[in-house]
């Protein structure tokens, strides 16, 4: 059976989701990093994130949260696979459905 869309070598998911979503995070104050410069806040290939600015984030959203328990949080976070069950289990996070008891 003939596939009835023939693949456009002009359509393609960078030009269709990438680029534009890119473009939309550079309107709202998001700044563009080099490979280099991700490679180096990540530490790595391996790193998942931006470490320094995750724990900035982690303890202005969370001011009573002590320096030792932002650290044990990234390292939890930064420890899940980087798989599907590794996306649902930040999600939980991400939507208060896991927490750190005070």
């Amino acid at each position: 059976m003939q596939n009835p869309m023939p693949a456009s070598p002009t359509i393609n998911e960078a030009s269709f989701a990438q680029f534009p979503m890119i473009r939309y995070a550079v309107e709202i104050g998001w700044q563009v990093l080099s490979r280099d410069e991700a490679l180096a806040l990540r530490g790595g290939e391996s790193g998942k994130f931006f470490r320094s600015v995750l724990e900035e984030k982690l303890r202005s959203f969370n001011p009573w949260l002590s320096k030792e328990a932002v650290g044990s949080l990234y390292e939890k976070l930064d420890s899940l696979p980087a798989n599907i069950e590794g996306n649902r289990e930040i999600l939980l996070w991400l939507r208060g459905e896991k927490t750190i008891i005070r």
